[in-house]
């Protein structure tokens, strides 16, 4: 094997280890968030007040958030190239840093 095709692959190995790490987390987020939000609602319905437009705001963005969030929580394999990318620019930082101790 050729050391550009190892490294290559050593790029892609460290991609899919940051998507399947950032895949964990905010999985983890999103469950805390979503209760957040369901709290938020909850007491808005009970106390009989509509939210405040502020409120109104920051949950829809926050759903926004989770949606675009799950619609991502994909193997690695399947990601467009333009989402990979987003984790190769970590993989390639990780790289940086191994061929620096390396030296």
């Amino acid at each position: 094997m050729s050391t550009d095709s190892a490294r290559v692959q050593l790029l892609e190995a460290l991609a899919e280890l940051h998507h399947n790490n950032w895949m964990q987390w905010s999985k983890e987020i999103s469950s805390h968030l979503k209760a957040q939000i369901g709290a938020i609602e909850l007491e808005s319905k009970l106390g009989g007040a509509r939210m405040s437009p502020e409120s109104s705001l920051i949950v829809m963005q926050v759903q926004d958030r989770l949606a675009r969030w799950e619609s991502l929580w994909i193997p690695y394999s399947e990601l467009s190239d333009d989402w990979k990318e987003y984790d190769r620019e970590f993989a390639r930082k990780a790289m940086y840093i191994m061929d620096w101790y390396a030296r």
